[in-house]
């Protein structure tokens, strides 16, 4: 694994980490998910087996990137830029792109951005957004949108709908503002505030233990006790009418796309 610290023109540091075959020319850079970080590799193996160049960035506010700037809106094309960033200054001018989860609209907004530079783009498990493509239940969005006017307060209003003695996860950082909970959440209510980010997590466990994960969830899913109903997978090239699906309601699950045909 090789690191880099990466000063930005705003003043603000990116941190990039090269894995894989480093005197390949195939190049991929994986856009992590939410939360996560530039040390997930989903699989070493698979990663050392491709002979493929690996690269990971983190995005403002994860791992050891800095965040935004106070008052700055988090946008996807920053987010991709930062990425275009790192590949400039470690002289990479072809990649394929791939993102998970979250990660996923940053790998497509930065091949939408560069496709003379993204030869092939990925994504796996990303949600569209939901202007577009909705997805969250009614209940979710009302809450959601009460949150935004003040987000730091929402870790403390989500602590108040925990019970006594509960536990509130927090993760992520892209506001670059800390959370406000009040000291009567903890000395009265005895709730328990504690961070999480997938990266960190991983980056304890041995590639065969992340593949033992992996391996239980996908038993899980398997079992039908971790499940979301999909209703039809589209080929990439079929993105439009995917969409116009998506819109007609009456739907018995989620809409997907994958890149390469029916999953």
């Amino acid at each position: 694994m090789t690191e880099h610290r990466i000063e930005l023109k705003d003043g603000r540091t990116l941190a990039v980490r090269e894995g894989g075959d480093p005197t390949s020319d195939r190049v991929v850079v994986l856009c992590h998910p939410a939360p996560g970080s530039r040390v997930l590799d989903p699989d070493p193996a698979a990663t050392a087996a491709a002979g493929v160049r690996l690269v990971s960035v983190d995005r403002p506010g994860y791992g050891e990137s800095s965040p935004l700037p106070a008052g700055t809106v988090p946008a996807i094309p920053t987010f991709a830029g930062d990425v275009l960033a790192a590949l400039d200054h470690l002289g990479i001018d072809s990649v394929a792109a791939a993102g998970w989860s979250a990660g996923g609209r940053i790998a497509l907004a930065l091949a939408a951005g560069r496709p003379d530079r993204v030869q092939a783009v990925a994504v796996v498990a990303t949600p569209a957004p939901h202007e577009d493509v909705p997805w969250i239940p009614d209940e979710h969005v009302g809450m959601l949108e009460s949150l935004r006017p003040d987000l730091p307060a929402a870790t403390g209003r989500l602590a108040d709908c925990i019970a006594t003695d509960g536990t509130l996860v927090h993760y992520g950082s892209m506001s670059g503002e800390d959370p406000k909970v009040t000291r009567n959440t903890f000395i009265y209510r005895g709730v328990r505030l504690t961070g999480f980010m997938l990266g960190r997590f991983l980056a304890r466990r041995n590639p065969e233990q992340v593949r033992a994960i992996y391996a239980d969830l996908g038993g899980q899913v398997m079992a039908g006790k971790l499940f979301a109903p999909v209703d039809t997978v589209y080929p990439i090239e079929n993105i439009k009418e995917a969409l116009a699906h998506a819109d007609k309601g009456g739907r018995n699950g989620k809409i997907l796309v994958g890149p390469n045909g029916a999953i």
